[in-house]
């Protein structure tokens, strides 16, 4: 969680230095604020990509998935806190 908050600060940095980057750029057509811009951008899609892709694997390693238990004539239970619904097969 300390890291998320972590770079999700650093998201806000990276916002703030692409906004300057392209206010220098279009006061000054420099190739180093296009430089500035490209890399900028470009580490702010890496941080946001790092951060799917840990809590895709959090998720995982947590094992908050969906349990299905039960048969067509009984009562089918997805989980703790679920609601049990009654099946009752066609013909009885």
């Amino acid at each position: 969680m300390v890291k998320r908050g972590m770079a999700a600060g650093f998201t806000v940095v990276v916002a703030a230095a692409v906004n300057v980057a392209t206010g220098m750029l279009t006061q000054h057509w420099a190739w180093a604020w296009w430089a500035a811009a490209i890399v900028l951008v470009a580490l702010g899609a890496a941080t946001q990509i790092w951060l799917t892709l840990t809590e895709r694997d959090a998720g995982a390693a947590r094992g908050d998935g969906v349990r299905v238990t039960g048969d067509v004539s009984g009562i089918i239970s997805t989980g703790e806190r679920s609601i049990n619904t009654q099946i009752n097969p066609p013909g009885t």
